[in-house]
């Protein structure tokens, strides 16, 4: 607890979205608990799954059947570092498919923070696991993909609160997996677009998410799952991982339906973002990154990075303060910005489910100020002229009340008008949104400090029961959250409708009556969520991305 207390009181001094203390609470709710699946049963009798690749032997557990480590592209090593993924080579003998595999490069600050190890790591990350119970190939399951967090430089598909045993249970195939992060899934530079057939470099993390979901498309049947019944999920980066596959034209097709658990592609628009998003500004903060390696011949700089250890690239990103890259707006994956493409209707119609947690900010944000008036300068500075309406709608109370004003603030808007956008956007195109709002707080000084916190709502959307309360404490209702919240994911996965089982009717989102459901001390549908605010910081959204997209057309025209 010292190591958990000691993070959740220091002042972090960053800037409004403290990159810091996103990587540390992104990966809070994973890092410090290991990888070890809940079961330790030995299965009796191993199942063999045929694959187009090749035949994959995993274990079974009662009903149960696991594959873990199941590689799904080619290793990303040697000439293959920052490449989009290619094919990996068929094989004939049995594959074993008991262990998890490696989890792709990043640091150990995470660990480090909980008095943890880092799990093993290594570049030939790119695995996928799948919990099924279906005994047949052609049961036609729904399948659910799970994009984890980390702010795209932490994070695994194979930590213990992503166990998939529970959605198992009630039919569900799911899978997990890795996906490239940092440097080595985002760097874009001159020297790798000009060898690039496409002419563009970055965004390799997310080509490895939909190679994945290829990779669903040509083998979940064999698992008893249905490829036209595929529903992608996910948390913080996760989650905006998944708003982007609404947006890029080459995930189309690859799923029906989507969960966005606190994040959105509106993402969080900011001023400062918007000279790092289309591929040529994105270029140049890999330059300066390459820079800052010291490698100056312009001849040899792609074999120089190639031939450099991953914990090498690592530890300088870490010391040159270049943990995180820049998505770019490449004309592939990304016509556009993403925000801007889901502001403006140019993305697929598909029931989504999309949320946030009351106290987002209390792990992600410290204000930069530390007195009444810093805060109201700030507030100038970010909001310009609509500064003097938000005031009044987040007072600061005698007890810390600038920082406590500020997260409010600050989870408003990175998280609860996002989520609102986005279930509007979707519902004018004339697809079902299902918005949900999380209040949970554990009993203890823990709850009393953190809240609702960013990320706590993972163990029990999986379904995980007896988890430990080192971080999340326990609650009376805890046993009937679980059972809700995991059923109506899995739910929703089946039909594109959450309701069913015990649960209170959720209805579907009305603009006209800002609904949503509350996961928390009540199951209940409700209507008006924080309404003012949010009107208010519409108002602060749609100027910026009206800015975004007018400043990234500037900056290609330029570019151009």
């Amino acid at each position: 607890m010292r190591h958990l207390f000691h993070n959740l009181i220091s002042d972090d001094s960053s800037n409004q979205h403290g990159s810091r203390a996103v990587i540390l609470a992104l990966s809070l709710a994973t890092c410090a608990f290991g990888a070890t699946h809940l079961s330790a049963q030995q299965p009796a009798q191993a199942p063999v799954v045929r694959l187009v690749e090749g035949p994959v032997v995993g274990v079974q557990e009662g009903a149960l059947r696991i594959f873990r480590g199941i590689p799904y592209v080619a290793a990303p090593t040697g000439e293959r570092r920052w490449r989009p993924p290619q094919p990996i080579a068929p094989w004939t003998a049995p594959r074993a498919a008991r262990e998890f595999g490696p989890i792709c490069p990043q640091t150990d600050a995470i660990a480090k923070a909980y008095g943890a190890a880092l799990q093993p790591t290594s570049e030939d990350c790119l695995t996928l696991n799948v919990w099924t119970t279906a005994e047949a190939a052609d049961a036609k399951r729904p399948v659910m993909v799970f994009l984890h967090g980390g702010s795209l430089t932490h994070g695994t598909g194979r930590e213990i609160i992503y166990d998939g045993a529970s959605f198992a249970a009630r039919g569900v195939v799911l899978v997990t997996f890795n996906y490239r992060l940092g440097a080595l899934g985002f760097l874009a530079h001159p020297a790798l677009s000009a060898e690039s057939p496409r002419g563009v470099s970055g965004n390799y993390g997310l080509l490895d998410q939909i190679a994945l979901l290829q990779w669903v498309q040509r083998n979940i049947a064999a698992f008893g799952g249905d490829p036209r019944n595929v529903t992608i999920f996910g948390e913080s980066a996760g989650a905006y991982s998944v708003g982007y596959h609404l947006v890029s034209p080459l995930s189309a097709g690859l799923f029906q339906k989507a969960i966005m658990e606190s994040g959105s592609p509106f993402r969080a628009i900011a001023p400062l973002r918007t000279t790092l998003d289309t591929l040529r500004s994105a270029e140049r903060v890999g330059a300066a990154w390459v820079a800052s390696l010291g490698v100056t011949d312009s001849s040899r700089v792609l074999a120089t990075l190639r031939a450099m250890p991953a914990d090498s690239i690592l530890a300088r990103s870490a010391k040159a303060s270049m943990g995180t890259f820049p998505e770019a707006v490449d004309g592939w994956v990304f016509p556009e910005h993403p925000a801007v493409a889901m502001a403006r209707g140019r993305h697929v119609a598909v029931p989504i489910m999309i949320g946030s947690n009351a106290d987002e900010g209390t792990l992600l944000a410290t204000p930069p100020v530390s007195n009444r008036r810093g805060l109201d300068s700030l507030m100038q500075v970010l909001y310009g002229a609509r500064a003097d309406s938000l005031r009044p709608l987040y007072p600061r109370p005698l007890w810390n009340g600038v920082t406590r004003a500020y997260r409010s603030l600050w989870t408003d808007e990175v998280f609860g008008v996002t989520a609102r956008a986005t279930a509007r956007a979707m519902v004018q195109r004339g697809a079902p949104a299902y918005r949900y709002y999380y209040t949970r707080v554990g009993r203890g000084l823990t709850g009393m400090v953190i809240g609702a916190f960013h990320a706590s709502e993972l163990p029990f959307v999986f379904g995980i029961r007896g988890q430990s309360n080192r971080i999340w404490g326990t609650t009376p209702y805890d046993e009937a959250l679980t059972e809700a919240m995991n059923g109506a994911w899995a739910r929703f996965a089946a039909t594109g409708n959450p309701n069913g089982g015990t649960l209170p009717l959720w209805p579907a989102y009305e603009a006209a009556t800002d609904s949503y459901f509350e996961f928390g001390p009540t199951l209940r549908a409700g209507t008006g969520l924080r309404t003012a605010q949010f009107n208010a910081l519409d108002g602060v959204l749609s100027w910026r991305v009206t800015a975004f997209e007018q400043a990234i057309g500037r900056v290609s025209a330029g570019e151009r």
